[in-house]
């Protein structure tokens, strides 16, 4: 197996249309995200998912309130 240079993946990636390099961007991401993660790296990770806008007052289950299709 001969070694790949890293300048060597960076022009073959060049070479790819955006479509594919999104997918390596994809593929790449969810190698890395694919390891082990210690308890606060996980716990770090979830907290900035989370969202920290509180729900307003005026928050309605009505239908009616959110569309304007009558």
């Amino acid at each position: 197996m001969t070694d790949i240079t890293y300048e060597q993946v960076v022009q073959l990636a060049d070479q790819l249309s955006p479509e594919d390099q999104v997918r390596l961007a994809e593929h790449l991401e969810m190698r890395r995200t694919e390891e082990e993660l210690s308890d606060e790296a996980w716990e770090s990770l979830f907290e900035d998912l989370k969202i920290s806008v509180p729900i307003t007052d005026k928050f309605s289950l009505r239908r009616e309130d959110w569309y304007d299709d009558e």
